[in-house]
């Protein structure tokens, strides 16, 4: 089906799917588990257990923006570590020397200039993630109406509740992933061929409201298969402590 050269040349290119793996790695997983578990709290002590309505969709968006803040601090340095490794071919491949080349530049300003941006592309992200995913799982059980369901049909459903929600929360956080990328990439100006930095309304003027929806679809297709599985994870977790999962009534 592919010719021989074809065949060469993608498999060259497969470690550039996997560069910045390494600190995309502990950045999500650090800040999925803060997400999380900050979630959780601030979910119970605002009261959202036996609320119903406008206001238990209020406090499931306050609960996770207030998590997704918090979480996003120990996001910030590594999605910057990534974005380096990815777009700068002089980069060394050692984190290390990764690390220490960033801070000898700029200092903690490295890992941290992208954060309000972060901010715009996660906070909004995460409050139609868990707000939608709350409403969504629940109206799922309904519609299923099984009776003592198994924890596999259970599971099934927070799957399926995870894709919708991972849809409109990607819809959500595509330009704010887009300048988040943008914001911590060198532009070569070509009046001078020289390396400089643009601010946020820089990158906006630069590559316009259509830049901003660039990669949309293969974004979705990445963030539903993100959103599921740690929704999953989620529950599998729940259901091994002898909890319910998300949105399932109690027998």
């Amino acid at each position: 089906m592919f010719s021989q050269e074809a065949k060469s040349s993608l498999w060259r290119s497969v470690p550039v799917f996997f560069k910045g793996i390494v600190p995309t790695a502990i950045g999500y997983c650090s800040q999925g588990t803060l997400k999380f578990g900050f979630y959780e709290l601030f979910k119970y002590y605002l009261g959202a257990t036996g609320r119903g309505g406008a206001m238990s969709v209020f406090i499931f968006l306050l609960s996770s923006c207030l998590a997704e803040l918090l979480a996003d601090l120990a996001l910030a340095p590594w999605e910057a570590v990534k974005v380096k490794i990815q777009t700068n071919k002089q980069m060394p491949t050692v984190l290390g020397a990764v690390l220490q080349l960033m801070w000898a530049e700029e200092g903690i300003q490295a890992f941290y200039k992208g954060l309000v941006p972060l901010w715009g592309r996660q906070v909004p992200m995460t409050m139609m993630k868990f707000a939608s995913f709350e409403k969504i799982v629940v109206t799922l059980h309904y519609l299923a109406r099984h009776r003592k369901a198994s924890n596999v049909k259970n599971l099934i459903i927070t799957v399926l509740a995870g894709i919708f929600s991972g849809v409109l929360c990607t819809i959500v956080s595509h330009p704010g992933d887009v300048l988040v990328s943008r914001l911590n990439q060198k532009v070569v100006e070509p009046q001078t061929n020289l390396e400089t930095d643009r601010g946020l309304l820089g990158v906006i003027r630069a590559i316009g409201w259509r830049g901003l929806w660039k990669g949309l679809s293969a974004r979705i297709v990445m963030i539903c298969c993100i959103t599921a599985s740690q929704w999953f994870i989620y529950d599998t977790f729940k259901i091994a402590v002898g909890l319910s999962t998300t949105g399932k009534a109690k027998n």
